[in-house]
């Protein structure tokens, strides 16, 4: 009997206000660098055509952004079944891990999105699952459900829930 598997999404619009935070970070700060690299160059740009010019090209940025989260939203959601879990390698694209074989779970920080980091016997590329999936609570129970409370995925689930 083949089992199917569940889909868990990561939060698009946590993720979404995320990118929109680093595009600001990064556009308030080249808006400032053209305004005075401009003043040091002695080239006077007509603000009519600079001010806008910025701000198409962060609006831009940013609707590019959204449609990339969108597109991850989408196509790369973390599944779980009675069998295995599914998620992204370390090295990109999807690898299946039989319950059975991942090893250790550790946390990681990647540019302030948080990971589970799993490490299983059967390959050296390890799996990411991502801690802001929008039904984290589903994800735990699911894990606990088919892997066991005591299966180290359920067991950091579990720590990171009781430290956030």
């Amino acid at each position: 009997m083949k089992s199917t598997a569940e889909p868990f999404r990561f939060s698009y619009w946590w993720m979404t206000i995320y990118c929109l935070g680093i595009g600001i970070g990064i556009g308030v700060p080249l808006v400032l660098v053209l305004t005075f690299v401009d003043d040091l160059m002695g080239v006077k740009v007509p603000g009519r055509i600079l001010w806008p010019a910025i701000a198409g090209a962060v609006a831009g940025a940013e609707l590019a952004g959204a449609f990339a989260v969108w597109l991850l939203w989408w196509f790369r959601p973390v599944y779980v079944s009675s069998e295995c879990l599914v998620a992204f390698r370390s090295g990109g694209g999807y690898r299946k891990a039989l319950w059975s074989e991942i090893s250790a779970v550790r946390p990681v920080n990647f540019l302030g999105l948080r990971y589970l980091r799993l490490t299983s016997t059967s390959s050296k590329s390890s799996l990411w699952v991502p801690l802001y999936l929008s039904d984290r609570e589903g994800f735990y129970w699911r894990v606990c459900e088919y892997a066991g409370p005591e299966h180290p995925l359920a067991v950091a689930l579990q720590a990171q829930h009781s430290m956030s």
